[in-house]
């Protein structure tokens, strides 16, 4: 009786529920950490309760008022680091953002933790949370077999020949064995790939999992250029177009904070300058009847440039969607002026411009990993503090100036430190004049427009 009993307790001791403990496992930075971070995850939760980290983290990070509301009990964070040609998995277990509860190396072999590195690790993080590997039921006793009954002997007197042999009787744990036996399928030689745990398969990396520490971009923007008056009263008032300007740039985009994580990692600034290459102007020195110009006069120099300063936010907007909003607050220069021509000649009737403003805007990004692009839209509003000739004694004594930009645009991870852009921008001045009669121009306004596309190479540090 306390043989047949012994499995039935058995079972019911594995079948109690258990209180597992709740763990997350952060992304692991560093080369070839989301293969390392695979091996361990299957190790990990199959002993506790893997919380995906999407919920409990925020660029990548721990978020500690989420893993509270989750009642997370420990956060695994890994860093894959190569020195050399050897490379390594610094492991650490957190409880807080105080000091880790673990810390510590294991050497990789290929990008991957060898079947003893990774025994190793597993043990080392068991410990430090304190969990229990599965312990495996213990196999079922074996069924008593019937004892074998004697067949009878015969005296060899009696035996004629040899008598026929008969099959065996069957008994029941023999047929029994057969029948699974028969029951269990053919296994392949070949071993099954091992299916990823689903929060591993759930995560979507956003932009490589955490914040850049410095991003430098160059960019060429083409564009055409155009200042046209409206309401003009004088003849004297010269109009301007340029169809195609060339003005290659620089800009840079730094995040100080990005390596403390958390909210502030995506505090940063950003500086920007371009200007026009090998742009020359004309006027139209005679016209025939119909409007048309007959012969242009000699080319003018022709200078524009555009400085940009400004301090900017990344936020995250859904912990399990790549979204981000980028607003930011800057200040922008942008210049043209149009000197004389190697004769001496000026062309009147043209000012020069400086537009000094504020930039107020914000940038909305989504990302889509599994394609490598990226895509985003802008706009900002331009409140300008001062026009520089156009809006002066030499021209329009008063006046008042603003403008509008927007963008739309796609980048490229050719590589995951390396983008590629493309994005097509409108920007607009709007100016009104407050003139006098005895002023030398006269007019109502005048609009300055910009229209073209920026195309930009961008390289990520971390």
């Amino acid at each position: 009786m306390r043989k047949a009993l012994a499995p039935l307790v058995a079972s019911l001791l594995f079948a109690l529920p258990a209180v597992a403990t709740r763990i997350a496992v952060a992304p692991f930075s560093g080369p070839k950490g989301s293969a390392v971070r695979t091996q361990l995850v299957r190790a990990l939760c199959d002993a506790a309760e893997c919380v995906p980290q999407a919920k409990v983290t925020a660029g990548g990070k721990p978020n500690w008022k989420k893993a509270r509301k989750e009642k997370v009990a420990f956060f695994v964070t890994g860093k894959v680091v190569k020195k050399g040609k050897k490379e390594s998995i610094e492991l650490a277990v957190l409880t807080g953002a105080g000091k880790p509860k673990l810390k510590k190396s294991f050497v990789l072999q290929k990008g991957a933790l060898a079947e003893a590195g990774l025994t190793a690790a597993s043990d080392s993080l068991f410990t430090a949370m304190k969990l229990q590997r599965k312990a495996e039921p213990p196999p079922p006793e074996p069924e008593p077999q019937p004892e074998p009954v004697p067949e009878p002997v015969v005296p060899p007197s009696v035996a004629s020949e040899p008598p026929k042999e008969e099959p065996p009787p069957l008994s029941e744990s023999t047929g029994r064995a057969e029948r699974v036996a028969m029951a269990e399928p053919i296994r392949s030689e070949e071993p099954l790939a091992a299916e990823p745990p689903p929060e591993v398969k759930a995560r979507v990396p956003a932009r490589k999992g955490k914040q850049p520490l410095v991003v430098p971009e160059l960019t060429v923007d083409l564009f055409s250029r155009g200042l046209v008056f409206s309401e003009a009263q004088t003849k004297n008032l010269r109009s301007y177009q340029a169809l195609l300007v060339s003005a290659p740039g620089l800009k840079v985009e730094v995040f100080p904070l990005s390596r403390m994580g958390g909210f502030l990692a995506g505090a940063g600034a950003e500086a920007g300058y371009g200007f026009a290459v090998g742009l020359k102007s004309r006027a139209c020195a005679e016209k025939s009847e119909d409007g048309s110009c007959l012969r242009f006069g000699p080319d003018h120099p022709t200078s524009a440039s555009r400085l940009d300063l400004a301090a900017k936010m990344r936020l995250s907007l859904f912990s399990d969607l790549p979204l981000t909003l980028v607003p930011h607050l800057g200040y922008r220069r942008d210049t043209f002026s149009v000197g004389a021509a190697p004769d001496g000649s000026v062309l009147d009737g043209l000012p020069a411009v400086t537009y000094s403003a504020l930039s107020l805007g914000a940038t909305g990004e989504m990302a889509f990993p599994d394609l490598k692009l990226l895509a985003f839209a802008g706009f900002s509003y331009l409140p300008v503090l001062s026009s520089g000739e156009i809006i002066s004694p030499a021209y329009f004594s008063g006046g008042s100036a603003s403008g509008l930009e927007a963008t739309l645009g796609a980048g490229y991870m050719v590589t995951p430190e390396i983008e590629v852009r493309a994005v097509g921008q409108l920007t607009q001045f709007g100016l009104r004049f407050n003139t006098q009669p005895t002023d030398a121009y006269i007019a109502a306004g005048a609009t300055d427009r910009h229209l073209g596309a920026r195309l930009a190479v961008r390289w990520y540090v971390f």
